[in-house]
């Protein structure tokens, strides 16, 4: 358990003590929210500059700190721009890279997306002028919704189903970014994960939406693929691995959705190990996750491919197999998505 989930975890201790510290974090979070919204209303006023790029913009973000599939969903926006003969180029902050270096996101992008340029780094307005280089027809704006400097056509919005509203209190009290009327500035909104709640909770989801936008809505899903092992680069179905007991261990924004798709999958976990998001592994945590498989009776390991572009310098050191989860994002109501997306963003 990550430092992070321990804090969270806390917050929903019983007692004295945490009852005043929820109460202190609550009132910082009133701080926080005047600076959001003064932050936005200079936007919105356009007393702070907002460069607006000569091609469309698109942008995906979120409202909520943590994993809501935004890399899945680049990643399925720029193939079916490819598809559809438009050049797309990348633009993301580049959050934990090493220096010179693509983050694990961006290195992720780039294997499973070796054909669309990917510009990293914390001035996008200027990234977005060097990406003219290549001649785009659209620039994909990684993680945008609070990157309002640089302006865009379409503002896209993920909501993870499994966690939409960040606990429904600001940082640092709870997870959200902004608060929910931000919503308003969303052309669409996709419910990620959609897969991993009930039909019920969907609709609950939805009706918490519609009392601050009404804009097209639709459904994200994940369909995992199967595995690649990550020293042999032999691939493996689920079925193949039904009867290996296996660790998991991930370093992600939401391991707790890694966790769900493995088990519905009906894979057997004996455990789940996790780290910070972006976290950079070493040879000791390499070592660790060995240790606890061993005393688990581990037969296996288990990742992601977020994990295993930071994992492979490590190869040798693995003494168990360690299988890869590929998976594909796709929206449940691709034509109309489509139609509406490269409608707005033309």
């Amino acid at each position: 358990m990550t430092s992070e989930q321990i804090f969270w975890e806390l917050l929903q201790k019983k007692g004295f003590v945490f009852s005043c510290l929820r109460g202190l974090l609550y009132t910082t979070s009133f701080v926080y929210a005047s600076l959001v919204e003064l932050r936005n209303f200079l936007y919105d006023r356009r007393v702070l500059p907002i460069y607006i790029p000569s091609i469309p913009v698109i942008s995906v973000g979120n409202l909520t700190v943590g994993g809501v599939g935004k890399t899945p969903m680049v990643e399925y926006i720029a193939q079916g721009l490819l598809k559809r003969g438009k050049r797309p180029v990348i633009l993301s902050r580049g959050y934990g890279a090493p220096l010179g270096e693509l983050n694990d996101e961006g290195k992720l992008l780039r294997e499973n997306l070796p054909e669309v340029p990917h510009l990293q780094g914390k001035h996008r307005v200027n990234l977005s002028k060097q990406a003219l280089a290549y001649s785009p027809t659209h620039l994909i704006l990684d993680d945008g919704f609070q990157h309002r400097r640089l302006g865009r056509t379409l503002d896209l919005v993920l909501l993870d189903s499994t966690a939409p509203f960040g606990g429904g209190y600001l940082l640092p009290r709870g997870r959200l970014r902004e608060p929910l009327s931000a919503l308003q500035r969303a052309d669409l909104i996709c419910l990620t994960r959609s897969e991993l709640v009930s039909p019920k909770r969907r609709q609950e989801i939805w009706q918490t939406v519609q009392k601050y936008t009404s804009c097209p809505r639709f459904h994200v899903v994940t369909e995992p693929l199967g595995f690649e092992e990550i020293t042999s680069f032999q691939t493996y179905t689920f079925p193949d691995l039904f009867e290996t007991p296996l660790l998991a261990f991930s370093g992600i924004g939401n391991p707790k959705a890694f966790q769900l798709t493995l088990e519905r999958q009906g894979l057997s976990l004996l455990g789940h190990l996790t780290f910070p998001d972006h976290h950079l592994y070493t040879e000791k945590d390499i070592a660790k996750i060995l240790h606890s498989a061993r005393q688990l009776g581990a037969q296996g390991l288990v990742t992601t491919q977020k994990d295993k572009v930071k994992l492979l310098s490590y190869r040798s050191l693995f003494s168990l197999p360690c299988y890869v989860l590929r998976i594909k994002t796709k929206v449940k109501e691709e034509k109309d998505f489509w139609e509406l997306l490269l409608n707005v963003a033309a």
